[in-house]
């Protein structure tokens, strides 16, 4: 649903946040959290006087999800957010306006918001305490110099005979007029330190946004295709670049972009980015330290290391998919465990293959003795027909002659037969041996394939608690900045608080010792030397 608009003022809800936050044409998002039902004549003039910078919208009370999201309660409305990107990817800063109902004061924060962010916003807001606590210091001081006046005034009229005294009270008012005079000055020193030192924290963040902004754009000519063609000139960026957690890099020497890498490089651009380095780049080569030899090699950066992982798996795109995406979420210890993975299955299919070739063999070795086996039983068979051939051309009056033939060649058959049980006994017994041995190594490997597998996952598992006990970590400790902050202002608060309150005090005590003084100086001059005398006799 599109955010509904009120000229320039987009009206957000529930249904609409999502791509009201998503839109990126402007640096800014000013926000409007309000009470009433129409939005007011003043941000509409706000937001015609900065459209050109930033995205503004309005959000009512009656939105109680949204308040929530920014900690907004109903008595603290009406109150103005500035929302804008971090300089950590896929983060936002939000920013809360503190001053007055004016148009040019939030002007000049939402101004501020975009050029510098939440640090120039404080130290502005700093600087704009310090010249009210100043302006506040000029009214006590010329309170105090008024004050000073009229009790000049005063004494010169009532004791106009009493010239020692009248000199007494304008020398201490003269001094206490020039410790306000020198306190005055050094206020004013304090300011423009604190001017010179806003004016080069501006300069500072200005020249940091431009070095970022050119840093974006190298980084966005890096990235905008799939798969970039990396040199010695552009490794750097590319190294460096945070846009993803993952980066890819193949070496080969291959003149065009493989197709598996083309179409990894669709499939993972979410989180991956990826490069190709041609083998007749030798200074990258050597930079890499890959010799010519060893391609083509998949190098793997993780953000913020300089040293890569080389892939040592299965060249296929859904075990290259896998890795990366596990790379992603585990880490490095994730990346390891996955090539002892692929390194277990490579030696399970190669075991495989070994087995297959032992049972091919133990198979044609079968085959050959049956065949030899047949053989020999045919030659034996040739044999008993040739000697039945004889038998029947002999005379057929030798009887004896013919048992005793008939006999030898029974028996002759029978150790044949018996040859032959044997050779099949022998056979069988091999060959389920050979069945034996390869389902006992099948079971080996499937064995150690799942304590590797679960070795993994109990690794993965760990890599996970860590990972979050980090971030809770992260989260207490950002906590306690925050509370060191607060306790911090609560202190300076303290401090001036104190401090004008011992001004405070001292002006009275000063007016009380000028109402005193009189009463104490006149008994003085009433003073009886004789009487003093006899007091001392």
């Amino acid at each position: 649903m599109a955010p509904q608009r009120s000229g320039e003022v987009q009206l957000v809800t529930s249904e609409n946040a999502e791509s009201f936050f998503s839109n990126t044409d402007k640096p800014l998002k000013a926000i409007l959290f309000t009470k009433k039902t129409e939005t007011p004549n003043l941000w509409l003039r706000v937001a015609e006087a900065q459209k050109e910078r930033c995205i503004f919208g309005e959000i009512r009370d009656g939105e109680t999800s949204l308040m929530g999201q920014f900690g907004m309660t109903e008595d603290v409305l009406p109150k103005v957010v500035a929302v804008r990107s971090s300089t950590i990817p896929g983060q936002v800063e939000r920013i809360v306006y503190d001053g007055p109902n004016d148009l040019e004061r939030i002007c000049e924060f939402l101004h501020d918001a975009i050029e510098g962010g939440p640090l120039v916003v404080e130290l502005r807001r700093e600087v704009q305490d310090l010249n009210r606590e100043l302006r506040g210091l000029r009214a006590e001081a010329q309170a105090q110099a008024d004050a000073v006046e009229a009790a000049r005034a005063e004494t010169a009229r009532a004791k106009l005979g009493q010239v020692g005294q009248v000199d007494a009270v304008r020398k201490r008012l003269e001094g206490e007029l020039a410790e306000v005079q020198a306190r005055e000055s050094s206020l004013t020193q304090r300011l423009a330190s604190l001017e010179e030192e806003h004016a080069a924290a501006v300069a500072g963040l200005t020249e940091e946004r431009d070095s970022m902004v050119r840093e974006v754009a190298a980084i966005k000519e890096v990235h905008e295709r799939a798969v970039v063609e990396i040199c010695a000139g552009n490794y750097p960026s590319f190294q460096r670049s945070t846009v993803r957690p993952l980066k890819a890099l193949l070496v080969t020497t291959k003149p065009d972009v493989p197709l598996l890498w083309q179409q990894l490089a669709e499939a993972q651009t979410l989180t991956t980015s990826f490069g190709i380095v041609r083998h007749t780049d030798a200074e990258l080569l050597a930079l890499l330290g890959t010799p010519v030899e060893t391609l083509p090699r998949i190098l793997l950066y993780a953000n913020g290391e300089e040293n890569p992982i080389v892939y040592s798996g299965i060249v296929t795109f859904e075990a290259i998919s896998s890795y990366l995406e596990e790379s992603v979420s585990g880490g490095e210890v994730c990346m390891d465990l996955r090539n002892r993975l692929d390194q277990a299955i490579m030696a399970e299919e190669a075991a495989r293959d070994e087995c297959a070739k032992v049972l091919k063999a133990a198979e044609a070795s079968a085959e050959e003795r049956d065949r030899t086996h047949g053989e020999e039983v045919r030659g034996l068979r040739d044999v008993i027909e040739s000697l039945k051939k004889q038998l029947k051309d002999a005379c057929a009056g030798a009887g004896e002659e013919l048992r005793g033939v008939r006999m030898d060649t029974e028996r002759r058959f029978a150790e044949a037969a018996a040859i032959n049980e044997g050779l099949k006994q022998q056979l069988l017994a091999e060959r389920a041996a050979t069945r034996q041995a390869v389902q006992e190594a099948v079971i080996r490997l499937e064995a150690d394939h799942r304590l590797e597998r679960s070795e993994w996952e109990e690794a993965l598992q760990g890599a996970e608690e860590v990972e979050s006990q980090i971030t809770a970590l992260t989260g207490a400790v950002r906590a306690t900045e925050k509370a060191v902050v607060r306790a911090a202002s609560a202190v300076h608060v303290t401090l001036v608080r104190s401090a004008r309150e011992n001004e405070r005090m001292r002006s009275s005590l000063s007016e009380f010792i000028s109402d005193v003084a009189p009463a104490q100086i006149e008994p003085s001059l009433a003073y009886d030397p004789a009487a003093a005398q006899r007091m001392a006799g």
